[in-house]
């Protein structure tokens, strides 16, 4: 990030300016100090670019810590009850950043960002499956045919969840990055830290998208929500699954129901048929819930998906455009398995009246409230987060993929000289900065010589000046007498 690497440069100036200090023994103003620290880094810096090119890519130290006792500064939840989200509509912390390599943002349609999958239903919430946070090593990433499409950059704050957010299409190119069959993205680094990733757009479906359903797809309770079993059970006679999909839209939409972010609380038993047949008002958990668990009546295959939807697309001053994610921007929908597709988006919220124009007023809200002095801040915060966007671009875009690229043009078949390279690009940087720090002005070797030096900085401090043909003897006199 830009913000730590400032300060580990001012940390770096600061420290080299201390040890020259002690290393030549003088009262150097700090002036000259940091001015001398400076070149060093700068003779540096060539030493520094070539290891960043050619060194090989580790995967960060400490990147199985999580912690048992994490907190969360994400809304998202591991169990999602109808109403849950709901709480999430006033709260405009930051959630994540993205950009994209064409400066664009994609069209609204495709602005769904899921990150925790919840397969398990009780008759009252979602659950996510407990196994999902189980850390295991990577896989190997598959090399992608091509690195030329469109690519995004992610910035996502901390979280109690390995799981981060994604488009479901995008393919991992980062080796610390798992794709697991449900669809969740995770990232094997610490969740409770600020992180960032790079995935590259891929047109065909991936591989979870076409894993076919398991009978926990289909599994409901028995004996809750008896008049939702009845009426998904009547579509059940339909031909395919597609149709009964249609039969759950044209029920939402002619049935009067209504979007509120301020749904009210269900009961605990048969909650959802409460919501169905009595209230018909409710908040996006309320219908992906609802509509999920009428499709595995009705024998379709499907879950619940929380994640982020539609986002603020900023363009700062200076840096790279990027779109903006806010906790207020969290959602659910669904997701259906039909035959020969494979896993399919349905949002059963943009069937309801009122939803499309609170979703809008929910992102324009942003800007339109709060105190002159905290939209200023915003205003400032995103100018900020626009540089810091295009640092992690550049950083993260010459990833791993792209140093196989440069060490193939470099070198071929023949790895095994990648080490030479590397000592003799090492080397050749080392003489080239000592040469230039030795052009640099040389601090005088001869003991009396420096002390006599360190002497006339002390009396220059007093404006006590050398004239012309002045002796040590008469300048001292002279110091003397203005300063008994």
């Amino acid at each position: 990030d830009l913000l730590p690497s400032l300060v580990q440069l001012l940390a770096a100036v600061l420290s080299l300016a201390g040890l020259l200090q002690l290393e030549s023994g003088q009262r150097l103003a700090w002036r000259v100090l940091l001015r001398r620290s400076v070149q060093v880094l700068a003779a540096a810096l060539p030493i520094a670019l070539v290891l960043f090119l050619l060194v090989p890519r580790v995967s960060p130290l400490g990147s199985g810590l999580n912690g048992p006792g994490a907190r969360a500064s994400t809304g998202l939840s591991d169990s999602l009850d109808p109403g849950s989200i709901a709480t999430l509509a006033s709260d405009q912390g930051p959630a994540a950043r993205v950009a994209f390599s064409n400066n664009r943002p994609p069209p609204p349609q495709e602005l769904y960002w899921r990150v925790l999958v919840h397969p398990i239903f009780n008759g009252n919430t979602w659950e996510r499956d407990p196994r999902a946070e189980i850390r295991r090593p990577p896989e190997p990433v598959p090399a992608p045919a091509s690195l030329q499409g469109r690519d995004e950059i992610w910035l996502v704050e901390p979280s109690r969840f390995t799981a981060v957010p994604w488009n479901g299409q995008s393919l991992p190119v980062d080796p610390s990055l798992r794709l697991e069959a449900d669809g969740e993205l995770r990232l094997l680094r610490p969740a409770l830290e600020r992180r960032s990733y790079r995935l590259l757009e891929q047109p065909q479906l991936l591989e979870w998208q076409r894993q076919p359903p398991s009978w926990g797809d289909l599994a409901l309770p028995a004996e809750s929500n008896p008049r939702l079993l009845a009426l998904g059970r009547s579509w059940a006679a339909l031909p395919d699954m597609s149709a009964r999909v249609m039969a759950a839209r044209a029920f939402f939409q002619s049935q009067g129901f209504r979007y509120t972010t301020t749904p009210g609380t269900l009961p605990e038993r048969n909650g959802l048929d409460v919501f169905l047949f009595e209230r018909r008002l409710g908040f996006c958990g309320h219908y992906a819930s609802a509509f999920s668990a009428l499709m595995r009546a009705a024998g379709v295959p499907s879950r619940v998906v929380s994640g982020y939807l539609g986002g603020s697309w900023i363009e700062p001053f200076n840096g790279s455009s990027y779109l903006e994610l806010r906790q207020s921007n969290a959602h659910a929908w669904s997701e259906v398995w039909l035959p020969g597709v494979g896993w399919q988006r349905v949002d059963p919220t943009r069937w309801v009246s009122g939803a499309s124009a609170a979703d809008q007023q929910r992102t324009a809200g942003l800007d339109a409230a709060g105190w002159p002095l905290a939209r200023q801040f915003r205003w400032l915060q995103r100018q900020w987060w626009g540089l810091d966007m295009g640092w992690s671009r550049w950083w993260l875009g010459f990833d791993r993929s792209r140093q196989e690229e440069l060490l193939q043009w470099l070198l071929g078949e023949r790895r095994w000289a990648l080490g030479w390279l590397l000592l003799a690009a090492v080397a050749a940087c080392l003489g080239a900065a000592l040469l230039l720090l030795r052009l640099q002005k040389r601090e005088p070797r001869d003991r009396l010589e420096r002390e006599l030096r360190a002497l006339l900085q002390a009396l220059e401090q007093l404006k006590i000046r050398t004239e012309p043909g002045d002796t040590l003897e008469s300048l001292t006199e002279r110091a003397a007498s203005a300063f008994p």
